[in-house]
C-alpha cells in the first residue's frame, strides 16, 4: 500500500495529473489510514517470508506512502506517522553502523536499498546507508550480480537482475557511475536470445541440491519478469539522464 501512495504521487507529480487524487480519493485515504494504523506491525517481507518479524524494506515502503499521502491530501497525521516510522527505523533497524533486514535478523537484504532508493528515508550517502550498500555489494554478489540475502536457498539463492538494477540505480544515484554502469551491463548479459529476463540466474551453481529441490515442486525458475524488465529500464533511464546516451555504454 505505501509503495502504491508513493507512485500515485510519483505519477500526479511527473504528469500533472491532480485529478488522478480526487478519481482515487477514497481509495487513498484507505490506504493512508491502513498505514497509519499498522505501520509497526510485523507482516510477510517483500519475499513472502518471515511473517512473525518487523521489516526494513516494508517499513521504507511504509515510510514513502505516508510521505507521499501527507503531500496528496495534506495530511498532518499521515506526516507526523512518516516521520515516527523515518525514526524508528533509524534507532531500532540498526545492526552495528549499518541497516539490518529485520527486527529478527541483523544480516543484510538486497531490499535494504529502499530505504534510500525510492523511499528517501536515508539519502545515498548516509553513512550508514553507504555501509549496507557496500556489504550488499560485497556479501551478497554472485558472478556479478546480486542476490537477495546471505541465507537464500529459493532456487539455489542464485543472483537477480532485478536487485542488481537496483543496486546500480543506488549508486547512479551516489555519484558513482561505473559500478551503475557494470550493473546495467551485468543485467544485459541475462537476457536470452528471444529478449527474456530470468527471475534469478546461477543458483543451479551454487547450491545445486536446492536448486533442484525447487524445480521438483514448482518448475523451473520465472523468466521473463515484468518486474525485472521494469528495474532495468529504471536503471537506463537514470544513466541517460546523467550521462549523454553516446558516452554511456549502455545498449539500446
Amino acid at each position: 500500500y505505501g509503495t502504491w501512495l508513493w507512485a500515485l504521487s510519483e505519477h500526479v507529480g511527473h504528469w500533472g495529473a491532480k485529478s488522478l487524487i480526487d478519481e482515487v480519493g477514497e481509495s487513498l485515504e484507505l490506504a493512508c489510514n491502513y498505514l497509519e494504523a499498522v505501520d509497526l506491525d510485523p507482516c510477510y517481507d517483500c519475499w513472502e517470508e518471515n511473517g512473525q518479524a518487523v521489516h526494513t524494506s516494508t517499513l521504507a515502503c511504509v515510510y514513502g506512502g505516508l510521505s507521499a499521502a501527507a503531500e496528496l491530501i495534506g495530511s498532518q497525521a499521515a506526516r507526523r506517522k512518516a516521520d515516527e516510522v523515518g525514526e524508528y527505523i533509524l534507532a531500532r533497524m540498526r545492526s552495528g553502523s549499518r541497516f539490518a533486514k529485520s527486527s529478527a535478523d541483523g544480516g543484510v537484504d538486497a531490499s535494504l536499498l529502499w530505504l534510500a532508493v525510492p523511499f528517501g528515508v536515508v539519502s545515498p550517502a548516509d553513512a550508514p546507508m553507504a555501509a549496507t550498500a557496500a556489504e550488499i555489494q560485497d556479501g551478497l554478489v554472485l558472478n556479478g550480480g546480486i542476490r537477495r540475502y546471505g541465507a537464500d536457498s529459493y532456487y539455489g539463492g542464485g543472483a537477480w537482475p532485478l536487485l542488481t538494477a537496483w543496486l546500480g540505480w543506488y549508486r547512479a544515484r551516489a555519484g558513482d557511475l561505473p559500478t551503475a554502469q557494470r550493473c546495467a551491463s551485468w543485467v544485459e548479459q541475462c537476457y536470452d536470445d528471444a529478449g527474456h529476463l530470468p527471475e534469478q540466474v546461477g543458483g543451479e551453481h551454487r547450491d545445486p541440491d536446492s536448486y533442484r529441490n525447487w524445480v521438483g515442486r514448482w518448475g523451473r525458475p520465472a523468466v521473463d519478469l515484468a518486474w525485472s524488465h521494469a528495474m532495468y529500464f529504471v536503471l537506463w533511464d537514470e544513466l541517460q539522464r546523467l550521462r549523454p546516451m553516446e558516452s554511456s555504454g549502455v545498449s539500446t
